[in-house]
């Protein structure tokens, strides 16, 4: 199954308001006691990991205290305390094709965006195509893909 998603704008410097296209996806994020939230998240083929910003953990019934935490570094330098967690994921496209899969992802204080989709937890489950003139990008899983897909048709 294969899954396309549109590029968005994506504001990369402030006060000048610069944007770029960028691959975005609706993550639809679950935690252990079945509350979901759906956040939109630009992909980052740069980012070791999938983090979501701290303030998603008590809303999904994720209490971070005692989660396995490490220190991760930004492109720009900067250091961030990240906790990890288990999260079910799920994406859908236009067309309602859906991929879940329960991945570890991170928890984060003050990103820029309410997630962040990188490689651990993400990207690492499917072969991706950039198409930069028509400004999409699709996705299949790979044979490490550990969920489930449903075809809408």
């Amino acid at each position: 199954m294969r899954l396309a998603f549109a590029y968005r704008d994506l504001l990369i410097s402030r006060p000048s308001r610069d944007a770029v296209d960028r691959a975005w996806l609706a993550l639809r994020i679950a935690g252990p006691t079945g509350h979901q939230r759906v956040v939109d998240a630009p992909v980052d083929t740069g980012s070791d990991y999938t983090v979501l910003v701290a303030e998603l953990a008590a809303s999904l019934g994720i209490d971070l205290r005692g989660c396995k935490s490490k220190r991760v570094w930004t492109a720009t330098g900067q250091a961030v305390d990240v906790q990890f967690a288990e999260v079910s994921l799920t994406l859908t496209d236009d067309r309602r094709n859906e991929l879940s899969w329960l991945a570890t992802v991170g928890f984060a204080k003050n990103l820029k965006h309410s997630a962040l989709v990188g490689i651990r937890g993400c990207l690492e489950y499917f072969d991706a195509t950039f198409f930069g003139a028509e400004r999409r990008l699709e996705i299949v899983p790979n044979a490490a893909f550990p969920g489930i897909s449903t075809n809408a048709q």
